[in-house]
């Protein structure tokens, strides 16, 4: 939680052959691993926006999720968000659990989930991200006040608004493509991490 004092939590998922997600999963009790940080790469404001969208992939939840937590925690916040998060399987969905109980306690969170292997009685959306997905829970085009925050693999985020521009140091956000662009979203409504 962002009002911890004095502590920072993780969050590690298992690949198979990853070298960092690997080591840290075969670390014993009482070995140590240096970590330097935090970098803020999104600074965020109670209120700077009415309406935040997110979309995630995989992994990509996690600096939404301190967003989202900054936000639901703070009961002078009145944000707006809605987080379409896309995952392959139901088994990757990273902090469900969480984010299902954020969902029942907030108006003001809006959670919709995208798989592409479905199971049975899946109630969510089914495959890639698409620009119906995106008109139906981002805000909309246009609309004053609001910012839609990308994170995830590079494919989605090639297909969702393009990748960050490495060639600068540190990478710059670099041009808006991909279906936000093609919906004619402005490259100063939308954050890539």
């Amino acid at each position: 939680s962002n009002t911890k004092k004095g502590t920072f939590e993780l969050l590690i998922k298992r690949y198979p052959k990853s070298k960092m997600g690997s080591h840290v999963f075969e670390m014993r009790v009482g070995e140590s691993l240096e970590i330097k940080g935090p970098f803020e790469k999104f600074k965020y404001t109670p209120n700077q926006w009415s309406h935040i969208g997110m979309i995630a992939g995989g992994t990509g939840i996690a600096p939404m999720f301190q967003v989202i937590q900054a936000i639901l925690e703070n009961p002078k916040d009145k944000t707006h968000i809605s987080l379409v998060y896309a995952n392959n399987s139901r088994k990757d969905i990273l902090l469900n659990n969480e984010l299902a109980t954020f969902r029942k306690a907030h108006t003001n969170f809006d959670l919709y989930f995208t798989l592409l292997d479905v199971p049975k009685r899946w109630m969510g959306g089914v495959g890639y991200i698409n620009s119906e997905i995106l008109n139906t829970f981002m805000p909309k085009v246009g609309e004053k006040k609001t910012k839609i925050l990308v994170c995830g693999p590079p494919p989605m985020m090639k297909a969702i608004c393009g990748d960050k521009d490495y060639t600068k140091q540190p990478p710059v956000q670099g041009d808006l493509t991909g279906l936000l662009a093609e919906l004619k979203y402005g490259s100063d409504q939308v954050f890539k991490y």
